[in-house]
């Protein structure tokens, strides 16, 4: 047997919920001169380490939504996406992105229709942690580019900046209310709005994107010019407000230079 072939088989029993026969056997030929059950004992080693590793990843990912599913349950689902979308890149912090899509839909969390929008948010939080600022626009740089290269002039979305369009006001659910017994249950109200998500020296923030700051992000993440910009319908209207977003956006660390 090659090592290539050796080692998709030693993979394929890791990450099987309940290995089959075929699995069996092959330990049984290939990996030991020990009884079957002494191997199968011994490789249960490897099997509980990826869980190990695997499950505090997306507790870590997931905080919110752990306490929401409680942490049984959290679990359980947990293993039985690991199974099904193994880690393929060295980077750990690049998993678990897979997760909103394995519980969306489910039929036993259908109580719970914001925990998509939820696990985003979650995400995106987690990402920005990953993701270190670089680059910033200040507004001493800007003046310096606007004075280049006047209304022709481009930013690009800060890399640890992210926006995550949301089907239902998810920071509410960071909060609690008591319900009609006294007791303390997430409170989620329904309506789409747009969060930006960043990282600056002082931690991981969140704000919402209303009214024509938006349509400025939106076109900052199409490459558009001021000059495009300051045509659009929104700031032809109200020219001021565009330096506005300007202001804000480099003031709060969302932009960069190209």
């Amino acid at each position: 047997m090659q090592l290539k072939e050796l080692q998709e088989q030693f993979s394929q029993f890791l990450y099987s919920q309940s290995p089959d026969g075929a699995s069996q056997e092959w330990i049984e030929n290939c990996l030991s001169k020990s009884s079957i059950r002494e191997t199968q004992s011994r490789l249960k080693v490897y099997r509980n380490n990826l869980m190990m590793t695997l499950v505090p990843i997306l507790k870590e990912i997931y905080p919110v939504t752990q306490k929401i599913l409680t942490p049984e349950a959290f679990v359980l689902l947990a293993k039985e996406f690991i199974y099904l979308r193994p880690s393929k890149v060295c980077d750990l912090n690049c998993y678990g992105a897979g997760f909103v899509e394995h519980l969306h839909g489910k039929t036993e969390l259908a109580t719970h229709p914001y925990l998509s929008d939820l696990m985003r948010l979650e995400l995106a939080w987690n990402e920005t942690s990953q993701l270190r600022p670089r680059d910033l626009l200040t507004l001493d740089r800007l003046l310096q580019e606007f004075h280049t290269h006047g209304p022709s002039f481009t930013f690009s979305l800060n890399r640890s900046a992210q926006i995550l369009v949301t089907g239902h006001e998810v920071l509410k659910g960071w909060q609690t209310i008591r319900n009609s017994t006294g007791q303390s249950e997430p409170f989620f109200a329904s309506g789409k709005q747009r969060l930006m998500i960043w990282h600056d020296a002082e931690g991981r923030k969140v704000h919402q994107l209303e009214n024509e700051l938006w349509p400025f992000i939106s076109g900052v993440m199409a490459g558009h010019t001021i000059q495009q910009m300051s045509e659009s319908l929104v700031f032809v209207q109200n020219p001021g407000r565009l330096q506005e977003c300007i202001n804000l956006s480099v003031l709060r660390g969302w932009l960069s230079y190209k």
